[in-house]
C-alpha cells in the first residue's frame, strides 16, 4: 500500500510541476471559470449584519462590557470599515 501512496504522491507532484510551469497554479482565475468570492463575501456580510443587529438590540448604552468583548467589536468595526472604504475608492477610480 505504501508504494501505491508514494506513486500517487509522485504523480501529483509531477502534475503540479507541469501546471506550475504552464502558469496554471498561482495564476488568476480564467475568464471561463466562475469565481464565487462575491457570493461568499455576501453570505459572510449577511451573517455580520444579522449578528451585529442582534447584539445592537441586546446592548444598552449603560452596559459594562469586558475588555475583550469591546476589543472584538472595535476590531470588527475597523476591519469592515477598511473594506468598505477600499470598495468605495475602487468604485470611484473606475
Amino acid at each position: 500500500m505504501k508504494d501505491f501512496v508514494e506513486y500517487i504522491n509522485e504523480k501529483i507532484d509531477e502534475e503540479n510541476i507541469e501546471l506550475n510551469a504552464k502558469g496554471v497554479i498561482g495564476s488568476e482565475v480564467d475568464e471561463d471559470e466562475t469565481d464565487h468570492e462575491g457570493e461568499m463575501a455576501r453570505v459572510q456580510l449577511k451573517k455580520l449584519k444579522d449578528y451585529s443587529g442582534s447584539l445592537f438590540d441586546m446592548l444598552k448604552d449603560d452596559d459594562q462590557l469586558k475588555a475583550w468583548v469591546q476589543s472584538k467589536i472595535t476590531k470588527a468595526a475597523a476591519d469592515i470599515g477598511s473594506v468598505k472604504h477600499y470598495m468605495s475608492y475602487k468604485e470611484e477610480d473606475q
